[in-house]
């Protein structure tokens, strides 16, 4: 370990990623000449501390250098907190030397009287978490020995770091590693990707380390509650706390293969516990989510995890690294991006007539993308979050760990609900979602078809422009519309068994007879089946043959073109002919049949296989129609360009949301025919008012500069949405 530590400080001699300071507050009339020398005993008894790091037949060796004093000074930064705050964040940031040494530097700073903050500022690779609560335990017992005029009280230290590092090194080159690899390599197996959350940001090409801290308090009752489940499990709080972690992270991933980094304390004999030093290593916690298990199911898989991973941990995670090989990438760590630990942060010094604390820190580095530290104090429990900034906000991050609270609460108040019921979203945000953002319910005729809708307009305004066709001089009324479609759904039920359940197809050109055609089938109570005349007969024959069609509606000029084997067909431009004198009632008895029949069924692309009929009834159909009621005014309504292929499901919108409205539909082949018609000038009888295209469209209309000043909505999807083409779209003046 402190040759990887070493060789990334070659790298890059002025990153502070691997600093580890700690910062104390004490409170009360500290003797700061005791508090140097019993720094400088702490140091003489644990020679890392005292070490440098310097190259040798092209390796790096530890000197330990000779005792000698530390003194402290004392810095008074005056008061207020932003002082302090800069003072400790300059000292966080200041890299080491690691050739000259010291790898351990002690500040001390008097923001007010009576009140110190001792900044001890140690290098990752002289010390690791277990170490710092050595050196404070330490330094409390001899502060105290110091201020009574006794000697230390501390035993002589059995060994030193330096003969750990050795023994470490003999039973790598012995061989004895065989077995942990083994088992390891067979574990590892099969990770593709390493767990990863969504982030606010793409990923850099190359890690840079920059990072933040965010800190999260959990409620005494909660902390409570979790130390309890896991008594009553037989687990650890760590397993419990960690199962909840890996739980949460699979519902952001989406993956049930959740593998995440932990620490291991490297210290498997009791005379290493005592020592200062770089013990600790890392394991990586790979556990199997699927089945959607319950929550104490997944603690018994973590726990399972945890436990098999600790037996086989003499293995450094270096070795692991070397031996399996896993492919390298400059943006990221091996095997996880994910990090999580608990620690007992109870202690502090104990120094007689002194309060002391510890304060949090925020060192601007992230070793990972996200490093998790679950502090379990008596007072309850704090989270702190390590993120890197290159790809998360902290927004997101404190988003994070009130999921992680939200999802604890519920496995402790219910450990048998399963994944993926747990809940991940806060009280305050569901409520804010459920209230506010989702609150999007409205009634709507549930009972109704498309066909009473048409008719009730038909009969508040027969006389409105209803479609305007290319010939802007021959205006179709709701009257003439109504008349049209009417007589026509009554030859399709009475002479051709149309109704509830039967599929029409239609083949029509865009004119005055696909609308009549339409709202005909609709008003028959069957459901229509778009086709475009200009598809390969081997698509329109598909379909035909797919959707089972009992009759075919096409125009006379069309028939040649259509498949042999076709349904029955009736030509609608003949039926309106013949009966172009039959004045149909405005109001009549409706169609049979009820909201749950089929409307329409339309056929996808089929650009990923064979194309597949989505079938739609009509109360999905007047849901639509009924949500446009409350999206846009009758003056945006009034005039919609019906430009897009009946063959997709705006068509639908294009057609009804008008006509249920009062509003007209102008007829188009597409948009860019826009500019030739007689319904865009303003001095029209029905001008365009909405239309609905796609960005790139709208774009060459603009270019050419034929928007009517008439459109005042423009509604698009499709394609991506570039702001220039928004910020010029809103700068037409009739835009809205």
């Amino acid at each position: 370990g402190q040759r990887r530590l070493w060789f990334l400080h070659q790298l890059d001699p002025e990153s502070a990623v691997y600093n580890v300071p700690l910062a104390l507050e004490i409170r009360g009339d500290l003797d700061v000449d005791a508090l140097g020398r019993s720094l400088g005993e702490v140091v003489r008894r644990h020679g890392v501390l005292r070490s440098r790091f310097e190259e040798r037949d092209g390796g790096p060796v530890q000197v330990m250098l000779p005792p000698s004093e530390i003194p402290l000074e004392v810095e008074d930064l005056g008061a207020g907190a932003a002082a302090l705050e800069a003072w400790l964040a300059a000292e966080a940031a200041t890299p080491f030397d690691l050739e000259t040494g010291p790898v351990l530097r002690a500040r001390l700073a008097r923001p007010e009287s009576e009140r110190h903050v001792l900044v001890l500022h140690l290098h990752h690779i002289a010390c690791d978490g277990w170490s710092l609560e050595v050196l404070v335990q330490e330094l409390g017992a001899v502060y105290g020995a110091i201020l009574r005029g006794e000697p230390s009280p501390l035993p002589d230290l059995p060994v030193q770091f330096g003969d750990f590092a050795a023994w470490e090194a003999e039973q790598l080159d012995g061989g004895s590693m065989e077995e942990p690899l083994a088992w390891w390599r067979d574990r590892l197996a099969g990770l593709e990707a390493s767990t990863e959350i969504p982030a606010d940001r793409p990923r850099p090409r190359m890690q840079t380390y920059r990072g933040s801290v965010v800190q999260h308090r959990v409620s005494r009752g909660l902390s409570e509650g979790l130390r309890e489940l896991a008594r009553a499990r037989g687990e650890t709080p760590f397993v419990v706390l960690l199962a909840g972690f890996k739980a949460l992270v699979s519902r952001y991933s989406g993956r049930v293969d959740v593998a995440v980094g932990a620490p291991s304390s490297g210290r498997r004999r009791t005379e290493l516990e005592g020592l200062v030093g770089f013990f600790i290593d890392t394991l990586v916690l790979r556990t199997d989510l699927s089945s959607d298990p319950t929550f104490g199911e997944i603690a018994a898989r973590t726990a399972e995890t945890v436990l098999e991973a600790q037996a086989h941990g003499d293995l450094p995670f270096e070795r692991l690294v070397e031996a399996l090989q896993p492919e390298r990438d400059t943006s990221r760590q091996p095997f996880f991006q994910l990090f999580f630990q608990v620690l007992d942060m109870d202690w502090a010094p104990d120094l007689p007539g002194l309060r002391c604390r510890r304060l949090p820190l925020d060192v601007g580095t992230a070793k990972f993308d996200l490093d998790v530290t679950v502090f379990d104090r008596t007072d309850g429990m704090r989270i702190e979050a390590e993120y890197a900034t290159d790809l998360f906000d902290p927004a997101t991050v404190e988003r994070f760990l009130g999921a992680y609270e939200t999802l604890l609460t519920a496995a402790v108040e219910d450990p048998t609900r399963r994944l993926s019921t747990l809940p991940v979203i806060p009280r305050a945000d569901r409520a804010l979602l459920e209230e506010t953002w989702n609150a999007t319910a409205e009634d709507y005729p549930r009972n109704e078809r498309l066909g009473d809708l048409l008719d009730r307009q038909a009969a508040a305004t027969p006389d409105a422009v209803a479609l305007v066709t290319a010939d802007p001089s021959v205006l179709w009324t709701y009257r003439r519309l109504y008349a049209g479609s009417h007589g026509l759904a009554r030859e399709l039920r009475e002479g051709h068994g149309v109704g509830p359940g039967v599929l029409v197809a239609l083949c029509l050109d865009r004119s005055a007879d696909l609308v009549v055609a339409m709202l005909a089938v609709v008003h028959s109570g069957g459901a229509y089946v778009p086709l475009d005349p200009s598809y390969p007969e081997e698509r329109l024959r598909f379909t035909l043959e797919d959707a089972d069609a009992r009759l075919l509606l096409t125009q006379e000029r069309l028939l040649e073109a259509l498949p042999e084997d076709r349904p029955p067909v009736l030509a609608v431009d003949r039926f309106l002919a013949d009966a172009a004198d039959t004045e149909e009632p405005v109001v009549r008895d409706p169609a049979p049949g009820c909201a749950e029949d089929l409307a329409y069924v339309i056929y996808t692309s089929g650009s990923t296989g064979r194309p597949k009929g989505v079938a739609i009834t009509h109360r999905n159909a007047v849901a639509m129609v009924s949500w446009s009621r409350g999206a846009f005014t009758d003056d945006e309504l009034a005039g919609v360009l019906f430009s897009t292929s009946v063959c997709f499901d705006l068509s639908v919108f294009e057609v009804f949301a008008a006509l249920t409205r009062g509003g007209a539909v102008i007829l188009a082949e597409h948009l860019l025919e826009l500019p030739r018609l007689g319904a865009s000038a303003e001095s029209a009888p029905m001008p365009v008012t909405l239309v609905n295209t796609v960005p790139s469209a709208l774009r060459e209309l603009l270019r050419e500069g034929h928007l009517p000043a008439t459109v005042r909505t423009v509604n698009l999807a499709g394609e991506a949405l570039p702001l220039d083409l928004v910020e010029r779209a809103y700068a037409e003046p009739s835009v809205e």
